[in-house]
């Protein structure tokens, strides 16, 4: 299922452009390009000439006003556009329940409805001149906004307006360092700065339990893995709850073979938040790259191969993972809820022989267990 449209991972496209913009930039302004300045003093013929340079003199310096002056942006477009966004966040939430009841058309009705209020929210932001507002809040929320939509350059630029407006709020250095983490490995090093910069404003403040756990995503995308653990586990420190720190050790615990441990953390996590449960299928899938191409090993027991055939059905290694759950059968018969597993990936993928035998010696070994007998009188009809 494809959430990728709530946050936050896709689409560098935006990111190319934005790159090649303040490259030319940075440039311009390493070389001091900028055009020579000279001067000539200018004596009027007359009296008149005076008066008529004083007011061409008036009239230049009430027109540079204007121009440095922003446009407010309209309350009433701003009203409209934060509703808006609680209809986008309402129907992301509602997704989230069709798929947890597998419900495949109300998840397709919910995505499109939410994807059309963020682009209505988008429209009406931009309508409004938020990206040349100084309200520090409307910058805020229009950046999210372009979070949100996968247009993370744009966010960066109006996370990066709103901090010149408020340079000690350390939540906004958070949102801008996050924009520039999700362009990649070119914007890397600055988002790691901007993450840290907010930390100096206030270590302590709310939310930075939030901002070390994204300063240790920047450095896992990176490699750096033990500085990437660090951060994971100052943001545990801060607050033991912090989902995306854990989500962050999860992977790495993959990465390193404690397949045991990452998979009861997976199933201690729970209900997640839209963003997260969008962000962990992903996150598993990537991990479980980085082991398998590590040609590290875990030990051969029966735990881990059941816990490996439980992160790979999580990211759609159907049989891969029915060969660890077969596995971990062989090494310990005795577990009934192995058999049941392996029952079901069966039944995935239309071995109903395997699925009724893994089921029968489930209900061997524990007779009272409704649900399996049910599967397995559904076989034999």
């Amino acid at each position: 299922m494809d959430f990728g449209f709530w946050i936050l991972d896709f689409g560098f496209s935006s990111a190319h452009r934005s790159s090649h913009r303040h490259d030319a930039v940075d440039a311009a302004r390493a070389c001091g390009d900028r055009p020579a300045l000279t001067a000539r003093k200018l004596e009027p013929r007359n009296p008149k000439s005076k008066i008529q340079n004083l007011a061409g003199s008036l009239t230049i310096a009430v027109l540079t006003a204007l121009c440095s002056v922003s446009l407010p942006c309209h309350a009433a477009g701003i009203s409209e556009a934060r509703a808006a966004v609680a209809q986008f966040d309402a129907e992301v939430k509602l997704a989230i329940e069709a798929h947890a009841q597998n419900d495949g058309a109300a998840i397709e009705r919910h995505q499109n409805k939410a994807q059309e209020y963020l682009k209505q929210a988008r429209q009406i932001y931009d309508e409004a001149g938020a990206a040349s507002s100084d309200d520090v809040d409307v910058l805020r929320e229009y950046g999210t906004v372009l979070m949100k939509g996968g247009d993370f350059d744009l966010a960066a630029e109006a996370f990066q307006r709103a901090t010149k407006r408020a340079p000690g709020d350390a939540a906004l250095w958070r949102e801008l360092g996050r924009a520039l983490s999700l362009l990649g490995h070119p914007r890397a090093r600055e988002a790691v700065e901007t993450l840290i910069h907010s930390l100096a404003i206030d270590p302590s403040s709310t939310g930075a339990d939030d901002t070390q756990a994204t300063l240790g995503r920047v450095y896992r995308q990176e490699g750096l893995y033990d500085l990437a653990r660090e951060c994971f586990q100052k943001s545990l420190e801060m607050n033991p709850d912090s989902v995306p720190a854990k989500m962050g050790l999860i992977g790495l615990k993959i990465q390193d073979g404690e397949v045991a441990e990452a998979s009861d953390g997976i199933d201690k996590l729970g209900g997640l938040p839209p963003e997260y449960a969008a962000q962990l299928p992903g996150l598993l899938a990537e991990s479980v790259q980085h082991f398998q191409a590590s040609r590290l090993w875990f030990p051969d027991t029966a735990e881990n191969h059941v816990a490996y055939a439980k992160i790979l059905f999580r990211v759609g290694g159907i049989e891969e993972a029915l060969e660890a759950a077969e596995r971990s059968a062989k090494l310990d018969p005795s577990l009934y809820a192995t058999w049941n597993f392996i029952g079901d990936l069966s039944l995935q993928m239309n071995r109903a022989e395997r699925a009724r035998e893994a089921y029968t010696r489930s209900l061997e070994l524990k007779p009272d267990q409704p649900m399996t007998q049910e599967r397995l009188d559904s076989l034999k009809k």
